[in-house]
């Protein structure tokens, strides 16, 4: 499957939908390389508002930066809210046992598993399938088996697994057909694979939340089904690289690969969620994130 890449400001602003706006053209220097962005910076209401730094580099540059970067902002630890990141886990894998729950695997394979939430997660709710997790980093666990690998070449032998996981995975990706056709090669016949990720409807880097009153509004700026790129900062000089992939992307992918899609839905934040971990006066400060799913969850099944 061949993608379109938007990767020079005349592609953005080609998918601006708002009439008034301004942008800035930034160099940012990343692992001593100079990265050329583009700052859009949409006017609403009389107010000037700024989006994330959209990269303006060649896929080689950004493929090459992309790993480099999670490779050494993980290896050396890097900005984050512990609180943030449990409440992330609880809802997203939340959502992903009940199709563990539902299909009871006997093997599990969790492909960017970055460290042992999940497995952790599977413990709590009593489930014991095999678990092995791979990611690009060598974690290396005890009490489970990790593998070093890349996405997009697994080393497994076809037909290996009931079910494969891909939590918050692809917005790291290139080429997500690549790692989807790598999953399926792995996947038993009937097989799940179950995908979350980035809600795009509402993801801050096509657009911008406004606030009226106690009211938040998600407002599209860049409307495009083709994947281009943003920096996404976490602490002081922290950088990661995100793709934007319009989500009813990966249904083609799958769809294409002979798959079926048997769950496509938005999920989020719910105060049951948020309750037994923060005040209510702090509750409060997530409206937006009530009102607007962050995640979408895709499940399939392979039927080749």
């Amino acid at each position: 499957m061949q993608f379109k890449y938007l990767l020079s400001k005349e592609d953005i602003i080609d998918h601006i939908t708002l009439k008034e706006y301004k942008y800035d053209i930034l160099d940012v220097n990343i692992l001593d390389i100079n990265i050329k962005t583009l700052i859009i910076k949409p006017i609403i209401n009389n107010s000037l508002y700024e989006m994330q730094p959209i990269v303006l580099e060649s896929i080689d540059t950004i493929k090459y930066l992309m790993e480099k970067l999670w490779i050494a902002q993980s290896n050396n630890g890097y900005y984050i809210d512990e609180k943030n990141i449990s409440l992330k886990n609880q809802v997203v894998f939340s959502k992903i046992i009940e199709s563990v729950k539902y299909h009871c695997p006997s093997n599990l394979l969790d492909v960017g598993y970055a460290n042992r939430s999940f497995y952790d997660f599977l413990k709590k709710n009593e489930l014991n399938p095999k678990y092995i997790g791979v990611d690009i980093l060598d974690f290396n666990y005890d009490d489970f088996e990790t593998i070093q690998a890349n996405a997009n070449a697994l080393p497994f032998d076809k037909n290996s697994f009931d079910l494969i996981n891909m939590s918050l995975l692809l917005l790291n990706s290139i080429d997500p057909f690549s790692i989807i056709n790598e999953a399926g090669k792995a996947l038993k016949k009937n097989g799940m694979l179950l995908i979350t990720d980035i809600n795009s409807k509402y993801y801050k880097a096509s657009g911008v939340y406004i606030k009226k009153l106690d009211e938040w509004e998600f407002i599209k700026v860049i409307e495009t089904e083709d994947i281009f790129f943003t920096i996404k900062t976490l602490g002081r000089r922290k950088f990661f690289f995100h793709a934007f992939h319009e989500f009813n992307l990966y249904r083609k992918i799958l769809e294409s690969l002979n798959f079926l899609v048997l769950e496509d839905k938005e999920f989020g934040l719910t105060e049951e969620i948020i309750r037994p971990i923060y005040s209510k006066k702090i509750i409060k400060s997530f409206s937006r994130d009530l009102k607007y799913p962050s995640f979408h969850f895709l499940k399939s099944q392979k039927i080749i």
